[in-house]
């Protein structure tokens, strides 16, 4: 396999490929690694996004080095940014539902069990759904005078369905509106039922991470209020990108290499273990950054009980140390 052979082999499946110096230097008709032969090289492996490893320049000419593709930048957020229904734990648990035959008592039995509001009616299984039985549409027949005992003479036909790959954000618009809205397949099969519940319960779930950090970075900053010098805080914040103008510019990194100084945390008078809350104020950082570059919900519980009590663990170091100041 020849040199371009096993450059197009590369751009094709990334995998690198085994060459030497000297087979470079023949594939582009070069015959020595002269200072100006190597800037041929380097502006060939440039234009097609190539690197060697070991240099082909400090190795034997006929020794085996590594030709590849450089490596490409990658994200950890999917291929599909777009939140859709699907992500959901409700779109994917079957709900109860009841037969268009079936009879009232057993579909008030079953949303008085469950402390459901509705339920989806079906003429044949999961993939028959006619509509939807609700206290509300039970309490408007009966105020009609309807006493029927089956279940289809309270049905409501006007059902809002939804898809799995519906983008959560529309999907949310027609909950609201609706109250509830029904996931079905592309087989037509019932697949789960989405209430405004499951809706606030979702961003709740999503929200809860932000504004505990919130929380601990506010906490934070009352803390170091009114203690430090401005440019004792510059010294040791020295190697921030940002020009520090106030405690509000710090960063996470920042407030560790506060509170680790000694001479700083002596100034501080926080009654807590200095290695220890370094220790934690770190375990923040990394779960804030795994927040803010990825997603909210791929925060486990462990990770949002450690923001929980950071929180209201801080907010006890700030009511002991400014006591005195509010004549407690």
């Amino acid at each position: 396999m020849n040199l371009n052979e096993k450059v197009e082999q590369i751009k094709r499946d990334k995998k690198p490929q085994k060459i030497t110096p000297r087979e470079l230097l023949s594939g582009l008709n070069l015959c020595k690694r002269t200072p100006g032969n190597c800037t041929i090289i380097d502006k060939y492996l440039e234009k097609n996004q190539l690197e060697v490893s070991p240099s082909y320049t400090d190795t034997w000419i006929d020794s085996e080095i590594e030709l590849r593709h450089k490596k490409i930048a990658e994200t950890k957020i999917p291929k599909d940014p777009i939140k859709r229904v699907r992500v959901l734990e409700a779109a994917n648990r079957l709900p109860k539902f009841v037969s268009n035959n079936a009879k009232l008592r057993t579909a008030i039995t079953l949303m008085q069990m469950n402390k459901y509001s509705q339920l989806p009616v079906t003429n044949n299984g999961v993939r028959g759904i006619v509509g939807y039985i609700s206290w509300e549409s039970i309490s408007e027949a009966w105020a009609n005078g309807i006493e029927s005992e089956c279940v289809k003479d309270y049905v409501k036909e006007e059902i809002q369905i939804i898809h799995p790959d519906t983008p959560l954000l529309d999907a949310v618009k027609t909950i609201y509106k609706n109250d509830f809205a029904i996931v079905i397949g592309n087989d037509k099969s019932m697949l789960g039922i989405i209430t405004t519940a499951d809706i606030s319960s979702e961003f709740l779930s999503n929200t809860k991470p932000f504004l505990l950090l919130e929380e601990i970075e506010k906490s934070i900053r009352v803390l170091l209020n009114g203690t430090l010098l401005l440019e004792d805080i510059k010294d040791i914040c020295k190697n921030t990108e940002k020009e520090i103008f106030s405690i509000d510019d710090l960063s996470f990194g920042d407030y560790k290499c506060i509170i680790e100084n000694p001479r700083l945390w002596d100034k501080l008078k926080i009654d807590a273990d200095n290695k220890l809350l370094v220790e934690r104020l770190d375990e923040i950082r990394k779960i804030r950054n795994e927040i803010m570059h990825f997603a909210p919900d791929s925060i486990d519980e462990k990770a949002i009980g450690v923001l929980d009590n950071t929180s209201k663990y801080l907010g006890s170091l700030i009511k002991y140390k400014y006591r005195d100041v509010r004549g407690n």
